[in-house]
């Protein structure tokens, strides 16, 4: 759901890659690879972060997005899903699926993302495809721009099945990075913040784009700003920068007395709809952005 395309070069996939396709399920693999299947008992996801690779950028790495009806996890529900994963710094397996929730899908959600009701009638439901998530997800390390978001979407859909959602361990996630990393520029929106790195985000509010850009985004601010290389420290680093940030926005609700109305769309559609993560749009100070007017809402 987040909007705004950028330009700049594409951090491509090395090696050649296989794909499939079948009924709104995309699955691109390098070929050679192998995989476990995708089927079978409940399997452990949870990576130790003690042993895994330094630098982690290097390690296995799935970035996750999702689409969904609305902005509550707690009745809206996911219709897109995608995970992209990195090994070694390129992306190794790129899996997609459109999913059918069982519901209308709301008329402000098909305006940020595109997707009708028309286009997932049919697709797997979301109980379908836990076998490929297992799967994708085993060994690696999950990551998200505005990892809150959509961890908790996917939470909520385990949760309306009666089954334990998948033990993950923490996520990581680009954009707390960049809102440290890059304090004092204008702007945080997936496409915005993958121009000022160099990142292609080649067709936003679609899953499989928004997540292959933040994996981009987050191996380049990992490189650039020569991040902990050890993943323990690099997730107690984020953990801070998080707890920093909230307070901050915390304080600022605080003096202006009342509630912040969250409004729909996290990643900020063409309504310019805020989102849990984006409290005054891209701006933690709200003076700033009652100023910026039309500059802050591309």
């Amino acid at each position: 759901m987040r909007k705004g395309r950028s330009k700049g070069r594409t951090l491509a996939a090395q090696g050649p890659l296989s794909s499939a396709s079948d009924r709104g399920l995309t699955v691109h693999r390098r070929t050679g690879d192998k995989t476990g299947s995708a089927h079978g008992a409940r399997a452990e996801v949870r990576v130790n972060p003690a042993e895994f690779p330094s630098p982690w950028w290097l390690g296995p790495i799935a970035v996750i997005d999702t689409e969904t009806t609305g902005l509550e996890a707690d009745r809206h529900k996911v219709i897109e899903i995608a995970i992209i994963r990195f090994e070694g710094g390129d992306v190794v397996e790129r899996w997609s699926a459109l999913l059918d929730p069982g519901m209308h899908i709301p008329e402000d959600a098909t305006k940020t993302h595109g997707i009708k009701d028309e286009d997932v009638r049919g697709q797997p439901s979301f109980a379908a495809i836990v076998p490929e998530l297992r799967r994708l997800l085993r060994g690696a390390v999950c990551a998200a721009y505005n990892a809150p978001f959509d961890r908790g979407m996917i939470e909520a859909e385990f949760k309306r099945l009666g089954a334990p959602s998948l033990d993950t361990g923490p996520w990581l996630d680009p954009l707390v990075y960049a809102r440290q990393l890059h304090k004092g520029q204008q702007g945080f929106k997936l496409g915005i913040v993958a121009a000022r790195l160099g990142v292609t985000l080649d067709e936003a509010h679609r899953a499989a784009s928004d997540a292959e850009c933040a994996g981009h985004i987050l191996l380049a601010l990992a490189r650039k700003y020569e991040l902990p290389k050890n993943l323990d420290s690099a997730l107690a680093l984020l953990a801070d920068w998080h707890d920093q940030q909230q307070a901050e926005r915390a304080g600022w609700k605080g003096r202006r007395g009342d509630e912040v109305q969250l409004l729909a769309d996290t990643r900020s559609g063409p309504k310019d709809t805020l989102g849990p993560a984006y409290l005054f749009a891209d701006e933690v100070d709200p003076v700033r952005f009652m100023f910026q007017g039309s500059r802050g809402r591309r």
